[in-house]
């Protein structure tokens, strides 16, 4: 078999296999469900619904991709997030509103508009391992967003050094005001017993360097997973105040003053 045999028998064995894969069923006289043989995270086989209007097709996922996403803790309404989304479905040449990716199609380019819905739905799916791998980074930009919107003024990932001569990563830090002392705040993205003991270790150090009057606050993610009491139990141990996300209105006035 000569190189060029060997890849049309490659491109054949590829489309036999998509032609096995798919299926149509219809769900009303103009609307179809197509289940596709690719798999998402799940192992589930991605499934489009297109509807017909005359000569017009219009394929969605009918939102399932990113409220997919949105079940499994991603926060896919905050703006990086969401501009990320966005941007990955325009990528393909596909269109998205309020969470459903979708294309319109005509007879000509049905299927090469289809196989780019795919590739979408299977781009956006992947952002959940990426979300994972950067929970930390992600976390600290929600706690960010909102002390903007507060009105907080702070520096970011300041670097201080404590009373060890270790250098620490103090996430924001908030200046003194005429209301309040220097400010410590962290964001704990994963409330964990060994992160409690790190962030702990680090602020104390921190502060002991710098003045009796600064003043600690930590806030933790609770999106996907609760906080056990003890945990926040720890903090209170150590003169450190902190909060839930959920809860995290109850730091703001402290933080803005």
């Amino acid at each position: 078999m000569t190189q060029d045999e060997e890849l049309k028998s490659l491109v054949d064995s590829y489309v036999a296999w998509l032609r096995r894969g798919i299926s149509a069923a219809g769900i009303t006289d103009d609307v179809m469900e197509l289940s596709t043989p690719f798999m998402d995270r799940h192992n589930d086989h991605l499934q489009i619904y297109a509807k017909r209007a005359g000569d017009t097709y219009t394929l969605s996922d009918e939102g399932e991709t990113v409220s997919d996403l949105s079940s499994s803790g991603v926060d896919v309404n905050q703006p990086r997030r969401r501009a990320t989304i966005e941007e990955l479905a325009r990528g393909f040449g596909v269109n998205i509103e309020r969470g459903r990716l979708f294309v319109t199609a005509g007879p000509g380019n049905l299927g090469q508009k289809t196989h780019a819905l795919i590739q979408a739905m299977l781009a956006v799916n992947d952002l959940y391992v990426l979300a994972r791998s950067r929970v930390a980074s992600y976390f600290r930009e929600d706690v960010e967003e909102y002390l903007l919107e507060n009105s907080v003024r702070f520096s970011k990932r300041v670097k201080l050094a404590g009373k060890s001569g270790f250098d620490h990563s103090i996430d924001f830090l908030i200046p003194a005001s005429s209301q309040a002392p220097e400010r410590i705040l962290q964001a704990v993205s994963t409330p964990t017993k060994w992160m409690v003991t790190q962030v702990l270790w680090s602020i104390n150090d921190t502060r002991e360097a710098r003045s009796d009057n600064v003043t600690a606050f930590a806030l933790l993610n609770d999106q996907s997973t609760p906080v056990h009491p003890e945990i926040l139990e720890a903090f209170s141990n150590y003169d450190v105040k902190a909060l839930t996300w959920a809860d995290r209105a109850g730091l703001i006035g402290e933080l803005a003053a």
